[in-house]
């Protein structure tokens, strides 16, 4: 089938786009494992942020972990979500809390439960999908609490900013002049040269990929720069022999390509390498596979879906969360301290 990439303008409402999860199960054994970190979150509140709509058993389930300001839902629903159960490859949201708004340290516990509790329900290691700052919090989760990472085969992180954005410093006036001279936490400790990037670059192993991870990036996002350069200042790349760096420009050469932060999540090369990660199969495309993938927008070997993504629903929801009234308790002076543990 001819891969059809749609986007519609219709604004849809948030409610109900989370499917009821099954009863969890107990698992107190995987909180506050020794040699990580204590949680400074309930297992009750971590426990409750895991939804997999079709049960929490299945091997190699892929987790969906969302970016700022953002829900699972919102990024995954009409594009990632139906592509992997076309694909027969299981699937869980994660709810993390304040819409990834609040104290990154704080989101990647639950990152590092959820991966940890399914890791432990499957049977085995389990697969992650991250967009944005979702993949910023998966690398700090798997650099400070070492447990999870015997709970991950491999992680796909679509434009993760790993050493954070130049955009962000201008993100943190708009919100201080809106909010009276505060902003949200998350986007302050994605600045630049935050306290929260300079603790993970100076942990050992902190920009290094701990498990297989695969970064699809593109050199024309908005929002997490920079993406040009040196592939070393890039924020989206990741050293070490289980990194590969997929740039889409770079992978489509000489196809013209543009993508930005948001339709990244539509994208028919995204969308096919991360299906070949999940295989564990990230080879550079063949002459054939450019052809079909860069030009045709096909995915070769792999089921298609029509994807689909909201941007008036993703802006609106972004405006109303990082400037608005909602998810004001999240809004600092200054960014959370680094925790004793990252020091």
């Amino acid at each position: 089938m001819q891969f059809n990439t749609l986007l519609t303008l219709a604004v849809a409402a948030l409610a109900g786009l989370v499917d009821a999860a099954p009863a969890k199960r107990q698992t107190s054994s995987i909180y506050n494992i020794p040699g990580d970190p204590e949680y400074s979150v309930s297992e009750a509140q971590l426990q409750a942020a895991i939804d997999c709509p079709n049960g929490d058993s299945a091997p190699g389930t892929v987790l969906l972990i969302p970016g700022t300001g953002a829900t699972p839902p919102l990024l995954y629903k009409s594009n990632f979500a139906p592509l992997l159960t076309a694909n027969n490859i299981p699937w869980c949201n994660l709810l993390t809390p304040n819409l990834s708004l609040g104290d990154a340290q704080t989101t990647a516990e639950y990152i590092v439960y959820a991966a940890n509790y399914l890791a432990r329900s499957t049977g085995g290691p389990i697969r992650a999908l991250t967009h944005s700052q979702g993949g910023l919090d998966l690398q700090w989760g798997l650099t400070f609490f070492p447990s999870a990472r015997a709970s991950l085969r491999t992680v796909v992180a679509l434009a993760p900013d790993y050493r954070g954005t130049i955009v962000g410093p201008i993100v943190t006036l708009a919100q201080r002049v809106i909010s009276g001279g505060k902003a949200q936490a998350s986007v302050l400790q994605q600045n630049v040269g935050s306290n929260f990037l300079t603790a993970l670059a100076a942990a050992p192993g902190g920009l290094s990929a701990w498990v297989p991870t695969t970064n699809i990036y593109t050199a024309t996002d908005d929002v997490v720069q920079p993406e040009i350069g040196a592939e070393a200042v890039r924020s989206s790349v990741l050293a070490g022999a289980k990194a590969t760096n997929i740039r889409l420009q770079d992978a489509c050469f000489p196809v013209p390509k543009v993508t930005d932060h948001f339709t990244i999540l539509v994208d028919p090369v995204a969308m096919f390498f991360a299906l070949r990660a999940f295989a564990e199969d990230t080879a550079p495309l063949s002459a054939a596979e450019r052809v079909g993938v860069c030009v045709a927008g096909t995915l070769p070997r792999f089921e298609e879906v029509e994807a689909v993504v909201d941007f008036t629903k993703a802006v609106l929801l972004g405006v109303t969360t990082t400037a608005g009234p909602f998810g004001m308790e999240t809004y600092l002076e200054e960014e959370p301290p680094v925790r004793a543990y990252a020091l």
